[in-house]
Parts: structure tokens; sequence; C-alpha cells
């Protein structure tokens, strides 16, 4: 009996990956240059459609800051933060809302377009924390904005980007409201 349901759980594992899998490739092949990296069964049809609305599908390239792109990594090296910038708004202290992704010697570092009170900052923190908690990979979407290339004090180089979504398979936090419908 045990063997039987060990089988069956064996099986219903190996098919989730397949079907991760070939979900991952129908969408590579629908939308070349949307995603940049695999998706882990994350994203949909649907989320990838939605970057060809306001701009043409080009390569990504560091010419290419119209078009959308999404990225999945590990959850464990996203990082989440509230940078203050010292501006106040109707005695609110403002913050910038980050989210930086750390892999080997390289980062990719996505800040939202504007500056929110430093208690909503901390809101969506909170919300981007519970989403990955639990969770393998999450994937984020944005536009691409300029390489950073490290120096003699700072050793990393990376990418930076405006923050557009951000989803793991407990659900999508989007910057406009309504786009992760």
């Amino acid at each position: 009996m045990r063997i039987g349901i060990l089988f069956v759980i064996l099986v219903i594992t190996c098919f989730e990956s397949v079907a991760s899998f070939a979900l991952d490739t129908a969408i590579k092949k629908k939308f070349p240059y949307a995603l940049l990296t695999p998706d882990y069964g994350i994203l949909s049809e649907a989320d990838l459609k939605k970057n060809e609305e306001n701009a043409l599908p080009v390569p990504f390239s560091e010419s290419s800051r119209a078009y959308l792109y999404w990225q999945c990594f590990p959850t464990s090296q996203f990082k989440f933060r509230c940078d203050e910038t010292g501006d106040f708004d109707h005695d609110l202290s403002l913050a910038r809302t980050i989210i930086r992704i750390d892999h080997g010697d390289k980062y990719d570092e996505y800040e939202t377009r504007r500056a929110f009170s430093i208690r909503l900052c901390k809101n969506r923190v909170e919300k981007w924390k519970k989403m990955s908690h639990g969770e393998a990979y999450a994937c984020i979407a944005g536009k691409y904005v300029e390489r950073e290339v490290g120096t003699q004090s700072k050793a990393a180089s990376g990418n930076g980007w405006i923050y557009d979504r951000f989803k793991t398979r407990k659900g999508c936090d989007s910057y406009f409201e309504d786009d992760c419908k």
C-alpha cells in the first residue's frame, strides 16, 4: 500500500515538472523576447502578453528601454528595502521602494517609478516578503534603465530596472492597479 502511494506521488511530481517545462517552452515560442530566464511555471501567457500593450517586442539589449522583460530567480536572492530619500510630502517621510537580486558578482535592481511614504513602502515590502515566503522562485518584470560596471571599491556590476510587476505562485503585485489581472 505504501509503495503504491509513493508511486502515485512520484508520478504526480514528475508530471508537474514536465507540465511546467512545457508551459515554459510554449511561452518562449510565442513570446521569444519577454522572458530572459526560465519561469519555473510561475508565469502565464497573459503575463507575457501584457508586456506588448505599450511597446513592440524586441530582443533585450542596453538600448531596448520601452519593452518590459521578465526575469525569475530563487527567492533567496531577493532583497526588499525602503531607502528614505530625505524628502517629505505633507510631513510624511518619502522612501524609494527597491528590489535587489544578487546572483554571484552580478545583480539586478528594480526601483519603483516614484517615492512613496515610508509607511506605504514598508507595506509593499511586507507584501513581497509574504508572497516570497516558502516559495522557491519569484519573477519580476521591468523596463531596463542602465548597466552599472563594478569598480575597485564596488566589486559587483549589474542592471538597473524600473519595477512593473512581481509574481510568485502565491500571487502577483503590480505598480499599476489591475496590471496583474
